[in-house]
């Protein structure tokens, strides 16, 4: 079975400096590259706590289901 695809968008983590950074993918590198945009970007400190409020933000990504979607109602139409 396929890893489900995460998503996180920086505009969802409170900050001081506003922020447009996101990205989508499976849920570890997800994490560990929005820790690192943390860190690099943001001067936050790569520690368990914020892993674990980023973790807490990452949402399931609907955009791949979505073209898979409309995939498969153009299969439909075709047939």
């Amino acid at each position: 079975m396929a890893k489900k695809c995460k998503v996180l968008d920086c505009r969802w983590f409170p900050a001081d400096i506003p922020c447009e950074f996101a990205i989508s993918g499976n849920e570890e590198e997800v994490l560990n590259i929005a820790v690192r945009h943390s860190v690099d970007s943001h001067g936050y400190r790569d520690t368990p706590e914020l892993r674990e409020q980023l973790r807490a933000l990452l949402r399931d990504d609907r955009r791949k289901r979505a073209v898979y979607l409309l995939r498969d109602e153009r299969r439909k139409e075709v047939a």
